[in-house]
């Protein structure tokens, strides 16, 4: 058996096991779940069958209107393809085939892969089955896989397939699409500083461009509105501290660059060293880093340690990258890098100044699984250890992070549905209000105005962190559960879990008109 042959029937056994395990990560949760779904999902499945609403945003679901593309596929989609992870499959199709064709070999493809497959937590909740998001990253993907091919090869073919999967991808998720804008500035950067763009690809970019202003126009003002009230909620110095960050992030860039020893083989066999460290170790590490966030917001210490842990495993590639971003004279293949890396930087800013700092992984991570295939077909010592170690490590990290009680933020436990269904017997009149987990709950099973609201709004702060404010709202019920001891859910982030203290102030001030294991109600008006 020749050596070619004996290479593709590992790669294939590998890629077989790896895939396996994928799958069983992505299953975990669900097949430990009382409902098939996050809160997010099991609330977004009550979406109205309406779609392409036009003006102001009223709620989650209507903005899901917005954005029609997963909604047209699955309602053609069999049963079957359904119930199955698709958007796993395909996401590691493409993400395989970015691989092999920025390394030009099998093993970079399966490297890629590998890393795609068991990384990072928030992005293997998402590609499980087809939804918006999921469905948005895989366009992304194979958008940029028909970019680069085109850029290389100069096929017509390839520029109208890269065109129509950024259509695609602007179409399926407003944070992906925003995400691909500025990830094709960031490509369109890199190109004019190498002088290697062609009239094809700056009409194209415009196009691309046109057509997600006129999108947004059309069918999601609020998007616009969004931008335009961020600028002047963070008053007239934004736009000047956005330029300010922007130049120290190149400062640091260009600094870093000129460092030796993150080249070095030793460098991401010490982050694996750290990793591991992380992925193992309870106490509080990075709390302060989430006064970055929005009020209030939370992560878990086991949680949170196992983020950085899966973070700093792969993104300790990019420092591999980093001294060739300042060259002209680079190859198709960097060009294309490097633009990806500049966008994500410009998508960096903007989610920092938002505060979604944990959305900011969920777009580096595939650049990274790239950056570590290419390092180690380019690098031999320490090769095994490392590479065998990261995907160890990862495995063992995601299951860290499911066997954390703060992972209910993932799912439902049978007593919450029981309790659910309960609190809807008994039929309460007037406004009832909780968290999103809570309220999503209750919409799965027909009652759909459970209220919830923003962690920075008064309806979120006043009912769970000043609960003697709370008659100020027009609120009749308030529901709490025994689990957010663990969890509060906000519109967009998880906040504080509640102390004994909240639970008692309720019981002290407010009557019982429901109790039991799981979850109460309180009258308040």
């Amino acid at each position: 058996m020749t050596n070619l042959k004996k290479e593709h029937i590992f790669l294939l056994l590998a890629f077989f096991l790896v895939f396996i395990l994928g799958y069983y990560l992505r299953s975990y949760i669900p097949t430990h779940a009382d409902l098939p779904g996050s809160p997010y999902e099991v609330y977004s499945s009550n979406t109205p069958d309406k779609l392409l609403s036009s003006g102001e945003v009223h709620d989650y679901k209507d903005k899901a209107t917005r954005y029609p593309v997963s909604q047209i596929i699955n309602s053609f989609l069999p049963k079957f393809f359904k119930e199955i992870y698709l958007a796993y499959i395909l996401g590691a199709v493409a993400i395989f085939f970015l691989g092999k064709e920025l390394s030009q070999r099998n093993l970079g493809g399966f490297l890629a892969f590998a890393g795609y497959a068991l990384a990072g937590e928030n992005l293997l909740a998402y590609m499980t089955t087809i939804g918006s998001s999921s469905l948005c990253y895989i366009f992304i993907w194979t958008s940029l896989l028909f970019l680069i091919k085109y850029t290389k090869n100069k096929q017509n073919s390839f520029l109208i397939l890269f065109i129509m999967t950024s259509l695609l991808s602007l179409m399926t998720y407003h944070t992906g699409a925003t995400a691909l804008i500025m990830i094709l500035l960031g490509m369109f950067v890199s190109f004019i500083y190498s002088k290697t763009i062609d009239r094809k690809i700056i009409y194209s970019f415009i196009f691309i461009l046109m057509f997600y202003l006129s999108w947004l126009i059309l069918f999601d003002v609020s998007q616009i509105n969004l931008v335009l009230n961020s600028i002047n909620g963070h008053g007239k110095m934004f736009v000047f501290f956005a330029i300010l960050t922007s130049l120290l992030i190149l400062l640091g860039l260009f600094i870093i660059s000129r460092i030796k020893f993150l080249r070095s083989e030793y460098f991401p066999l010490g982050a694996l060293i750290l990793s591991g460290f992380l992925t193992f170790y309870q106490g509080d590490i990075f709390s302060k880093i989430l006064s970055l966030g929005v009020d209030n917001y939370y992560v878990s210490n086991i949680t949170l340690n196992n983020y950085f842990a899966q973070a700093i495993l792969l993104h300790v590639y990019a420092f591999a990258l980093i001294p060739l971003i300042f060259k002209k004279n680079l190859n198709e293949e960097t060009i294309f890098l490097r633009g990806w890396f500049l966008g994500l930087g410009i998508v960096f800013v903007g989610l920092y100044f938002e505060g979604y700092l944990a959305r900011i992984l969920d777009y580096s991570f595939p650049l990274t699984f790239i950056l570590f295939s290419l390092y180690w077909l380019k690098h031999e010592k320490f090769r095994k250890t490392v590479v065998v170690g990261t995907l160890i490590l990862l495995t063992i990290s995601q299951l860290m992070i499911y066997n954390d009680p703060y992972s209910m933020r993932r799912y439902y436990t049978s007593e919450e549905t029981v309790s659910a269904k309960n609190i809807i017997d008994l039929n309460f009149t007037g406004t009832i209000a909780s968290d999103l987990r809570t309220s999503a709950l209750f919409s799965h099973f027909g009652k759909r105005d459970v209220l919830f609201a923003r962690e920075d709004q008064k309806l979120h702060k006043y009912i769970f962190y000043s609960p003697e404010k709370v008659r100020e709202l027009n609120v009749s019920y308030v529901i709490l559960s025994e689990n957010m001891r663990v969890i509060v859910y906000g519109m967009n982030f998880e906040t504080t879990p509640l102390t004994q203290e909240t639970f008692n102030y309720y019981d002290r001030n407010f009557e019982k008109v429901y109790e039991d294991k799981t979850m109460k109600v309180y009258k308040i008006k």
